[in-house]
C-alpha cells in the first residue's frame, strides 16, 4: 500500500524544474546510452525535488479512536505529516510500540480511564504502553536531577532517522516544554522542544482520573508494587502530540535509536505523555532512482529493436 500511494504521488506531484523542455524526437543515429543517463538525472532529480533532507517540526495532523462516546480512546489511526515524503496515514499495528524501562515522577503521576481505580500492581507500566490515549503516566522530574532519573522507553524494534518525524508522543494537556534524548546520552543526543511545537487539540475534553503517590516515584519498582496512592481528581483535558524528528538530535540519516528519554526542563510545566510510538521508516529515494535507471535501459533497448 505505502510502495502504491508512493508512486502516485511521484505521478501526480511532480513539477519539472525551471528551464527544463521535454526531449525532442531522436534521430536514427540517436545513442541508447544517452537515453540511460538522461534518465538516471531525471530520476536523481525527480527524488531530490520530492524527498529533500530531514526535516524539523514535522507535525501530527489528525488522528482517530475507537468510541469516544463510549469512552473508548484506543488509537485506530494517525496522520502524519514527514515533511518532505508527505502526508502518511498509519494504523497501530504499522507503529513502533515501547516498553517502559525507567520512570521518576511527582506528584500525581498516574492517569486513567475516567472513574476507574489504581491498576493492580504489576500492570501500571501499560498505561503509558497501549495504544489508549486516556491513560498514561505523568509529571516526569525536571532536567535539574541526574540523567537517570528521567522516563525511559525502550522501542520493541529500533526506530531509523528517515524522512520528517520519526517518534511521536501524545500527552493531555496544551503541550510543555521538554527535554528528549535518546540512547541514554543526555549530553550528546538532546533535542529540547517548548509547547509551541505541539500540534493544535487532537481531541478535546477527554475524561480521565488521576491518582497521586505519596511522595516522589522513583524507578519501575516503586510505580508497581507501592500501594501509596490516592484520588486527586476526575477531570477533562485536551491531547495533543509532537512528531520528533531524530536528525534534531544528531542522529544520521539511515541510523537509528532503541531508547527514549524525557525530563521537564521547567517545573511549572511537566510532560503529561499517553502515548509514545516510532514510525516506520520512509522507503529510499535511491530505490525510485533504481527504478527510473531500469525503465531508461528498456526504453534504449527497445528503440535499438526498432
Amino acid at each position: 500500500m505505502l510502495a502504491n500511494r508512493l508512486f502516485c504521488r511521484f505521478d501526480s506531484s511532480y513539477t519539472a524544474p525551471q528551464g527544463f523542455t521535454r526531449p525532442q524526437a531522436r534521430s536514427a543515429e540517436h545513442k541508447p546510452w544517452r537515453s540511460f543517463l538522461r534518465a538516471g538525472q531525471m530520476a536523481a532529480v525527480l527524488a531530490g525535488l520530492t524527498w529533500g533532507v530531514n526535516t524539523a517540526g514535522a507535525s501530527v495532523l489528525g488522528i482517530t479512536v475507537n468510541d469516544a462516546s463510549n469512552g473508548d480512546y484506543t488509537l485506530t489511526s494517525v496522520t502524519v505529516d514527514r515533511g518532505a515524503a508527505g502526508t502518511f496515514n498509519y494504523t497501530p499495528s504499522q507503529l513502533i510500540g515501547v516498553d517502559l524501562a525507567n520512570v521518576a515522577a511527582t506528584g500525581s503521576v498516574l492517569l486513567v480511564p475516567s472513574m476507574e481505580s489504581v491498576p493492580a500492581a504489576g500492570t501500571r507500566a501499560s498505561l503509558l504502553e497501549d495504544m489508549r490515549l486516556n491513560t498514561g503516566i505523568i509529571n516526569p522530574f525536571s532536567t535539574g536531577a541526574p540523567a537517570d532519573q528521567a522516563f525511559q522507553v525502550n522501542f520493541l524494534t529500533p526506530v531509523v532517522n528517515s524522512t520528517g518525524a520519526d517518534i511521536i508522543v501524545f500527552e493531555i494537556g496544551a503541550g510543555d516544554s521538554t527535554a528528549f534524548w535518546v540512547n541514554g546520552d543526555r549530553d550528546n543526543l538532546r533535542h529540547n522542544v517548548a509547547a509551541a511545537d505541539f500540534s493544535a487539540a487532537l481531541l478535546t475534553e477527554m475524561p480521565h482520573t488521576l491518582y497521586r503517590h505519596d511522595g516522589n516515584v522513583v524507578g519501575l519498582d516503586t510505580l508497581e508494587t507501592s500501594t501509596s496512592w490516592s484520588l486527586d481528581n476526575h477531570f477533562t483535558g485536551n491531547v495533543v502530540a509532537i512528531g520528533l524528528d531524530l536528525s534534531d538530535f544528531g542522529i544520521a540519516e539511515g541510523a537509528s535509536v532503541t531508547s527514549l528519554h524525557w525530563q521537564t526542563t521547567s517545573i511549572s510545566s511537566r510532560l503529561d505523555a499517553v502515548l509514545v510510538a516510532g514510525l516506520p521508516a520512509v522507503p529510499e529515494p535511491a530505490s525510485l532512482t533504481l527504478l527510473g535507471v531500469a525503465g531508461a535501459c528498456l526504453l534504449g533497448r527497445r528503440r535499438v529493436v526498432g
